[in-house]
């Protein structure tokens, strides 16, 4: 699933934890705007092809990402952070 498709789920009013799965995929010539929260050994690892040695890129402004203060999405999404 790709980390901007709309999804949601219900609260977990069971007393069981609710696991969580995340992967993202980026291309390797892409390159972070803003650091990872939860950094990874993964981070940065290739699956397919080979290092690019360049960033791909074109002229564009954005605004500087806000950096949440915790890792948390789920406090991000509530405001809290």
């Amino acid at each position: 699933m790709h980390s901007r498709v709309a999804h949601a789920s219900t609260a977990n009013n069971s007393t069981s934890a609710r696991t969580l799965f995340i992967v993202t995929y980026a291309a390797a010539d892409a390159a972070p705007l803003s650091p990872v929260a939860v950094p990874s050994p993964h981070q940065g690892k290739i699956v397919r092809g080979r290092e690019p040695g360049r960033i791909r890129s074109m002229d564009f402004e954005i605004e500087t990402p806000v950096i949440p203060k915790g890792a948390s999405f789920f406090a991000q999404q509530a405001g809290k952070d």
